[in-house]
């Protein structure tokens, strides 16, 4: 398989994902109730997202090439 990404670009897999889950988490989990509520619940969420369920990525690439 060939990976049309190129490598600068590896992070924007990760935005996506972020942002394909923030309407099932946040936009879509009841009734907004005004313009302003939309910004703090998705602020309220990137809290929440930051201190309990994100972590850090341990990188394991030593550089070497993979053996065939």
């Amino acid at each position: 398989m060939i990976d049309d990404t190129p490598k600068h670009g590896r992070w924007l897999n990760q935005i996506a994902i972020w942002f394909g889950v923030l309407p099932k988490r946040v936009i879509r989990r009841g009734p907004l109730r005004s313009q302003a509520d939309l910004p703090r619940r998705i602020i309220d969420y990137s809290i929440y997202y930051h201190d309990n369920l994100a972590h850090r990525y341990r990188w394991t690439y030593t550089g070497q090439p993979l053996a065939a």
